[in-house]
């Protein structure tokens, strides 16, 4: 059931929020981990965890600004009609 529902959201919304979604939902059971349950938290995840992060901070301002600078599609005309007796 979580599968459908979250399968229903997805499509409704843009894909570069389903994909920061994708980010922040481990890194909230990662800061749980280390706040409440005091899970080791050392220099080797601290550089892993801040690489991805600074990998998010730089993608998602472009991202962003691309999508904002796209042009939209021209509308497309009929094509003329051909001409009967001509």
């Amino acid at each position: 059931m979580p599968l459908l529902l979250f399968a229903f959201g997805a499509a409704r919304i843009p894909l570069i929020t389903v994909g920061l979604l994708q980010y922040v939902s481990p890194s909230l059971s990662f800061a749980l981990g280390v706040l409440v349950y005091g899970e080791v938290f050392d220099v080797t995840p601290g550089v892993t965890f801040g690489a991805i992060w600074l990998g998010l901070g730089l993608y998602t301002p472009d991202a962003f600004l691309w999508s904002q600078r796209r042009p939209s599609p021209a509308p497309q005309e009929e094509p003329p009609s051909p001409q009967k007796g001509a």
